[in-house]
C-alpha cells in the first residue's frame, strides 16, 4: 500500500509543490517572534477524538493553527498576486473578511488531510522523500541528483535551509497529497460518459441573430434637483480613501558599522570547526533491491522478507547480474526500472540504518539485508568518490566574509533587541527608543490600504498600520521584519477616515453616471420591445429596421464560433433548443448598451464524427480527473463534518 502511494506522489501535484516550495521564500520565525511572549494566538483549532475507553473517550487533543502561520500565507497571497496583476494589483482585496476566511479554510483543510492520513496509518517514509528529492531538476547535473548542487540550492533560498528543513516541508506536502492521490486514482469515467461529453462538445448549432443599435438620446440638461436626488442616493459611491501617515524607527543591518579585519587566530579557530563544510563529503555510487514490509506488519512477514533478501543475495554471490535482479524482484518502482540505482550517495540521504550497511561495504560488495522502515535492502555498492578537504589558505577570504557578516547580523540583533526592549517598556510612544538609541523618527506621507512606497509597500506595515487598535495613534507597534537585517518599528501618525466627498466636486462624474444609466435603460427598453416583438411572431429580418442592422443567420457553428462575437456564440450554446412550433429567442447583452436578438433554429449532436482513440482516451482522462476533483472536495467535507473546528475571527 505504501509503495503504491509512493508512486502516486512521485509525479503531477508533488511536483508542482516543489517547484513551489522552491521558488517561494518558506516562512520563517522572525524578529517578531523571537521578542514576542507565548500566549495562545491561534486562528483555529481542529478538534479530534479521543482513544475510547470503557468510561469514553480520553485523551482528547486539538491540531493548531497558529497565527504567524497564518499571517505568513497571507503574505505569500499578497505577494504571489502582487507579480501576477503587476500595476492592477489592489490590495484591498485582502481586506475583504471573504478572502481572509477561504485562506484559512485552505490552510484548515490541508490540515484536515493530514490528520487523516495519519489516522489511517499511512506515512511518507526516509526513501521516498529522497527519491523524490533526488527526482527534482533543480538538484541534478547532467541528469543526475548532485548533493553540491542540492546543498548549494538550499543555501540560496531566503532564508537558507538545510536539507532537514527542506526535507520536512516537502513530507509535509507530500502527506497532504497522500489522500488525494489515492482518490484520484480510484476515479474514472465510463465510455458512455465519454461518449455524452463528445456529443456537447461536437455539437453544431443553426442561429440568427441581430445587433441592436443604442438609441440616440438627446443630450438635455438635468435638473439640480435630479443631481441632488440622485447622488443622496448613491453617496457611498464617491468617498474618499482611508489613509494614514506614520511614524517609524528602524534598525537596517547595512548601516552599522563593523570591524574590517578579523584575526587569524579567529579564522583559523572558524576553519577547524567546520572544516567538512568546506571539503565534499564521501559519495557512493549505489545500487539497490527493495523488498518491502509494511511497518506494522508482524513479525512473521518481517521474517519472511528477510529469508528472501537472504536467498537474494545468494544468488547475487552466486553470480547473478545485480540489475536483472533489482528488475525482477525489487518493490521500489522507482528504481527497479533502472536496475535499482540511487545515483551517487552521501551520508544522511536514506538514514541511519541504510547508511550504516552501505558505508561499511567495499566497491564492488553488496551490503545487506539492511532492515529499515521501509523493508529489507540489498545494496550495491558501484564506485566510491572519496571526500577531499581543502587547504585554510584556499578558504580563507569566504570565512573571513562569512565572520564578519555574522559580526554584522549580530549587532544588528543586539540593536534590534534594545529597541524592542524600550518599546516594550514604553509602548506609547517613539519618542523615548528613539532619544535612547539616538535614532532619527521618520515620516511617511498618506497613504491607503493597497499601500505605497517603501516601507508602506510590506504586508506586516500595512496591517499594523491599519489595525483598529492602531489607529488612535496612542500605540507602538511590535517588530516588523522588513528583510532579515531590516526592522521597523511604527506609530500612526495621522488617521484620515473615508469620508462622503460634497457633490460640488464630483458634479461632472455624477451626471455623466446619470446620463450613462439613462442610456443604458433606453438600449435595454429598445431590445427587451424587439425581443417581446419576435415572440409575438415577428421574423428577425422584419425587425432589421427598427434594430438600425440585418440580421445574420449562421448553420453548422461549432463551440468554437471562429469569426463570430464570443458572446453571441456562448449565449447561443446555453440556449434550449427549439420544440417543435416554437422558438427559441433570447437577448445576449455585449456591452453596457449593445445588445443581439438570438435565434437558435436546430441543434446537431455530432454523432458521425470520427474521434481519433488517443483523442477519446485524452478526454476520459479529462473527465476522470474532474470526477476525482468532486470525490476530493466531497472528502474533505466530510472530514470538516467529522472533525469540529474553531476559529477566531477577530484574529483574522
Amino acid at each position: 500500500m505504501l509503495l503504491k502511494l509512493r508512486d502516486k506522489v512521485t509525479g503531477g501535484k508533488v511536483a508542482v509543490v516543489i517547484v513551489v516550495l522552491l521558488a517561494i521564500p518558506f516562512a520563517f520565525f522572525g524578529i517578531g517572534n523571537y521578542f514576542s511572549a507565548t500566549v495562545d494566538t491561534n486562528v483555529a483549532r481542529i478538534q479530534l477524538p479521543g482513544k475510547w475507553y470503557s468510561v469514553g473517550p480520553i485523551g482528547r487533543e486539538t491540531r493548531e493553527i497558529s497565527e504567524q502561520a497564518y499571517r505568513s500565507r497571507l503574505d505569500q497571497a499578497r505577494i504571489q498576486m502582487r507579480q501576477v496583476m503587476g500595476e492592477e494589483y489592489d490590495g484591498s482585496m485582502f481586506e475583504d473578511p471573504a478572502v481572509r476566511r477561504q485562506l484559512l479554510d485552505q490552510m484548515i483543510e490541508e490540515e484536515l488531510l493530514v490528520i487523516a492520513a495519519q489516522r489511517d496509518g499511512l506515512v511518507i517514509s526516509d526513501a521516498q522523500v529522497a527519491a523524490e528529492i533526488r527526482a527534482i531538476p533543480a538538484f541534478q547535473v547532467e541528469g543526475q541528483f548532485d548533493p553540491d548542487r542540492y546543498r548549494q540550492v538550499l543555501s540560496t533560498q531566503q532564508p537558507p535551509l538545510s536539507p532537514g528543513q527542506f526535507d520536512a516541508r516537502l513530507r509535509a506536502e507530500m502527506m497532504r497529497q497522500l489522500i488525494p492521490s489515492e482518490i484520484g486514482e480510484t476515479a474514472f469515467a465510463t465510455d458512455a460518459e465519454v461518449d455524452v461529453l463528445l456529443r456537447l462538445r461536437d455539437q453544431r448549432r443553426d442561429f440568427s441573430y441581430l445587433a441592436i443599435q443604442a438609441p440616440e438620446l438627446e443630450v438635455a440638461e438635468l435638473e439640480a434637483s435630479e443631481v441632488e436626488s440622485w447622488f443622496e442616493r448613491n453617496q457611498d459611491r464617491y468617498r474618499t480613501d482611508e489613509t494614514v501617515a506614520i511614524e517609524y524607527l528602524e534598525v537596517r543591518g547595512s548601516e552599522l558599522t563593523v570591524p574590517t579585519t578579523i584575526s587569524e587566530d579567529t579564522l583559523r579557530q572558524r576553519f577547524e570547526e567546520q572544516r567538512m563544510r568546506y571539503g565534499t563529503e564521501e559519495q557512493r555510487l549505489t545500487s539497490h533491491i527493495l523488498l518491502a514490509v509494511d511497518p506494522s506488519a508482524d513479525d512473521a512477514e518481517w521474517q519472511a522478507a528477510r529469508e528472501r533478501a537472504d536467498a537474494l543475495k545468494a544468488e547475487l554471490e552466486a553470480g547473478a547480474e545485480f540489475e536483472a535482479v533489482a528488475s525482477e524482484h525489487s518493490d521500489d518502482s522507482g528504481s527497479a526500472d533502472t536496475g535499482g540505482d540511487l545515483g551517487w550517495i552521501e551520508r544522511g540521504t536514506f538514514g541511519s540504518e541504510f547508511d550504516e550497511g552501505l558505508f561499511a561495504a567495499s566497491e564492488g560488495e553488496v551490503a545487506g539485508p539492511i532492515r529499515t522502515i521501509d523493508g529489507y535492502h540489498l545494496v550495491l555498492v558501484r564506485e566510491i568518490r572519496e571526500g577531499e578537504s581543502v587547504a585554510f589558505e584556499d578558504v580563507r577570504d569566504e570565512i573571513e566574509a562569512e565572520v564578519l557578516s555574522g559580526e554584522r547580523e549580530r549587532m544588528f540583533s543586539d540593536r534590534a533587541g534594545r529597541l524592542m526592549d524600550l518599546v516594550y517598556r514604553d509602548g506609547t510612544s517613539l519618542a523615548p527608543a528613539a532619544d535612547e538609541m539616538g535614532l532619527e523618527i521618520q515620516r511617511t506621507g498618506h497613504f491607503g490600504r493597497d499601500g505605497g512606497d517603501g516601507i508602506t509597500s510590506h504586508p506586516e506595515v500595512l496591517r499594523n498600520a491599519f489595525a483598529s487598535q492602531m489607529l488612535a495613534g496612542d500605540e507602538v507597534s511590535g517588530a516588523i521584519e522588513i528583510a532579515p537585517d531590516h526592522m521597523v518599528v511604527i506609530q500612526v501618525a495621522e488617521h484620515r477616515p473615508s469620508e462622503p466627498r460634497p457633490l460640488a466636486e464630483v458634479r461632472e462624474e455624477v451626471e455623466q453616471t446619470i446620463r450613462a444609466e439613462r442610456a443604458a435603460a433606453a438600449a435595454q427598453e429598445a431590445a427587451d420591445a424587439l425581443l417581446a416583438a419576435a415572440r409575438d411572431g415577428a421574423a428577425l429580418e422584419d425587425l432589421a429596421g427598427q434594430a438600425g442592422n440585418e440580421a445574420q443567420r449562421r448553420e453548422d457553428v461549432a463551440r468554437t464560433g471562429a469569426g463570430i462575437d464570443r458572446t453571441i456564440v456562448e449565449t447561443v450554446f446555453s440556449m434550449p433548443r427549439p420544440q417543435e412550433g416554437e422558438r427559441s429567442l433570447t437577448l445576449a447583452r455585449l456591452g453596457q448598451r449593445d445588445f443581439a436578438l438570438v435565434e437558435l433554429h436546430a441543434v446537431s449532436r455530432g454523432d458521425d464524427l470520427v474521434i481519433d482513440p488517443a483523442e477519446r482516451a485524452q478526454l476520459r482522462m479529462q473527465l476522470g480527473r474532474a470526477r476525482a476533483d468532486i470525490e476530493a472536495r466531497a472528502f474533505v467535507d466530510a472530514l470538516r463534518q467529522q472533525y469540529p473546528v474553531e476559529v477566531v475571527e477577530s484574529r483574522l
